[in-house]
């Protein structure tokens, strides 16, 4: 679901405009002329194929990149969009979406209008990439409102030229500028009339630290329009629960007395750690990232207790699990963990949750989440959120748990 929300931001629509810029007529004219052609151009299309990827470019955070594959038959009306972790599916009127947070399951609605409506009465706002809002009696509006990813308002055309790329491409280029220091470049095909990358720069609404940012997404596309698609839209519900209802759409927690999933990751140490190899020991897990604040302000508590483990002689092993970091491969999210490790000069063990696999299986909708597991293997206890009373909680919660094992052992 997370990964979603994330995804949706590629195709989120504003009250926008192409409004005719009073200096600069013919650049308006030319480029309304192109943008027709262009809506005709995916419109009319029998089959369409994208691969389109997206990078957000937000000051004093790594760039995060999403890549998306989208597949269209127009004939039929059905079409898929996908991307890591997440798969949107409109088949025969129905419109399925999975997500690898939740792998037992898939929601499955009827397309009320058509996908993007539906998505947007589903979630309340968002949607997907320009190309699903371009049917048949699309207009320029509906075209830069699918592409105005910041919510600039009063668009306007600036300018119109054509130009070679960076790789000697002839493109038409169309610059649009608006509020909020919001401009937005297309570049265009003159050949295929299909966009082949767009722009999108911004000063949002909020300040941080008293200073104006400006956020730039970039977009590149590959369109390939097709007389039918190479492989026909289908949907496999093999093995997994339907359900209607957006709340039951969500990862099921692991609860206490569950086992715990096992599984080996790589540790800061170098080392690779495998649950079931501390079986007869209590082992804490805490899933944090690098962007999330009450995981920071919690860290430095983990590693107390985790000293305090070290002169106790209990059998405790402590564990923090970097999930979800923003960056666009594994070697980059593993970069991105280790700076942040080693220039808080932690002593306790990180485990890289790169592909986000075992914070799926564990249940983990929000971080920090926190798991005690028992010596046998099952889950003892379950904290979500920061607590400033964290140590004392954690003694308590590990010292229980051996307690017991020793009880019934």
């Amino acid at each position: 679901m997370q990964k979603f929300l994330t995804i949706a931001a590629i195709g989120l629509t504003a009250s926008v405009g192409l409004a005719q810029n009073q200096t600069n007529t013919d650049a308006a004219s030319q480029a309304d002329t192109l943008l027709r052609e262009v809506i005709k151009t995916y419109a009319t299309a029998d089959a369409l194929t994208d691969t389109v990827t997206i990078t957000y470019e937000v000051p004093a955070q790594p760039n995060e990149q999403i890549t998306a594959t989208i597949n269209m038959d127009r004939t039929s009306g059905n079409s898929s969009f996908n991307t890591e972790g997440m798969a949107i599916t409109a088949l025969d009127g129905q419109l399925y979406l999975e997500s690898d947070d939740v792998k037992k399951k898939y929601f499955q609605t009827e397309i009320t209008e058509d996908v993007p409506t539906t998505l947007q009465s589903i979630f309340g706002g968002g949607g997907l990439s320009f190309h699903f809002a371009l049917t048949d009696g699309a207009t320029v509006d509906d075209l830069t409102e699918a592409l105005n990813v910041g919510a600039i308002e009063n668009l306007a055309v600036t300018g119109f030229e054509t130009k070679k790329n960076d790789d000697g491409a002839m493109r038409n280029v169309v610059t649009m500028t608006g509020a909020n220091e919001g401009t937005l470049t297309l570049h265009i095909n003159p050949k295929t009339n299909l966009i082949t990358q767009s722009t999108t720069s911004f000063s949002p609404q909020f300040e941080m630290a008293g200073e104006s940012m400006i956020i730039t997404v970039k977009s590149s596309y590959d369109p390939n329009v097709l007389p039918k698609l190479p492989t026909a839209i289908t949907f496999n519900p093999a093995g997994r629960k339907m359900v209607s209802n957006l709340m039951e759409f969500q990862p099921t927690p692991l609860g206490v007395g569950e086992v715990a999933p096992d599984f080996t990751l790589a540790s800061s140490d170098g080392n690779d750690v495998k649950l079931s190899d501390l079986r007869g020991q209590v082992v804490v897990l805490d899933f944090w990232a690098t962007w999330c604040g009450p995981c920071k302000m919690g860290l430095p508590l983990l590693e107390q207790f985790y000293t305090w483990t070290q002169d106790s002689e209990q059998q405790i092993k402590v564990f923090a699990v970097n999930v979800w970091e923003r960056a666009p491969s594994v070697d980059d999210r593993k970069a991105v963990a280790m700076k942040y490790w080693e220039a808080q000069e932690f002593t306790m063990p990180t485990l890289f949750d790169l592909e986000g696999s075992i914070v799926s299986e564990y249940g983990v909708s929000g971080i920090p989440t926190t798991y005690i597991i028992a010596p046998d293997g099952t889950v003892s206890a379950v904290h979500v959120g920061f607590d400033q009373n964290m140590v004392e909680v954690l003694k308590k919660d590990a010292s229980e748990a051996v307690a017991k094992n020793t009880t019934t052992g």
